[in-house]
């Protein structure tokens, strides 16, 4: 067992003008783990991301971070362990890829917040690491999704923190980024890094994590290896009969497809 880099017992959080809520929520995040959050889409699992990254509060429980309670850390210091990247990110400003990866540097950047050469050297091996060091001087409004999408990986990744939150971080990458990006944080992780993604790529979350966790109904239902967690009970259960259970022609890792009719 790794060592706890987020533990979270027993949260529970609700919207004031809806009936949904998260109940009982308890889990953790290891060093070295790329953890999955799967389910369908209203189970609340972009809302559990946002409590782990400290963005909203649960009416009750506590979340820890480096065994430490989550209210207790200042904003900044929190971005110097934790780099959250949610699902929807727009912005005013017309920047270059490399000003937003830049960004990414604040919680470091001590004096008049000028980027040091080791700033500048962090952004340039952040644009490396996720493709783009070819769109340096290219605006977002340049941009297409999934290379705005990169852009904002290597701005979380320049904050150089111990975990990592990712909101749907491929929907809008091709396949050959999205294997490149999935290889990036199963590196990233054998490096330390403690990974939590929320995905609907069931598939490539089975291929990538070292655990899944299932949320259906603001409910954490099966948590555990995609061996253990992708079974034809368990995933019709939450996503309904249409769909069949197989397994990757390369191993036991096993993969869900839709089911002839």
């Amino acid at each position: 067992m790794g060592i706890d880099l987020i533990t979270v017992k027993g949260i529970r959080f609700c919207y004031y003008h809806l009936e949904w809520v998260l109940k009982n929520i308890s889990l953790s995040l290891s060093k070295g783990e790329i953890v999955s959050i799967i389910g369908p889409n209203g189970s609340g699992k972009s809302t559990l991301l946002k409590l782990i990254a400290g963005i909203v509060k649960p009416q009750t429980g506590t979340i820890y971070i480096n065994k430490q309670p989550i209210h207790s850390i200042t904003r900044r210091n929190l971005a110097l362990v934790l780099g959250y990247l949610p699902q929807n990110t727009e912005s005013d400003f017309d920047y270059s890829a490399k000003e937003v990866v830049g960004l990414g540097r604040f919680p470091h950047l001590k004096g008049i917040g000028f980027l040091s050469r080791n700033d500048h050297e962090v952004v340039t091996r952040c644009l490396e690491a996720t493709d783009i060091l070819h769109l340096r001087d290219r605006t977002l409004s340049t941009l297409s999704g999934g290379e705005k999408k990169r852009v904002l990986l290597a701005s979380v990744l320049a904050q150089e923190p111990e975990i990592l939150l990712l909101d749907e971080p491929t929907a809008s990458l091709d396949i050959h980024h999205q294997i490149r990006f999935y290889s990036l944080l199963r590196r990233l992780a054998t490096e330390g890094l403690g990974i939590m993604v929320v995905t609907h790529d069931i598939n490539l979350a089975s291929v990538f994590s070292s655990r899944l966790l299932v949320l259906n109904k603001g409910r954490i239902i099966m948590e555990g290896t995609p061996q253990k967690v992708i079974k034809e009970d368990v995933m019709r259960s939450v996503y309904g009969n249409s769909l069949c259970i197989t397994k990757h022609p390369q191993g036991e890792i096993p993969l869900v497809f839709p089911a002839r009719e």
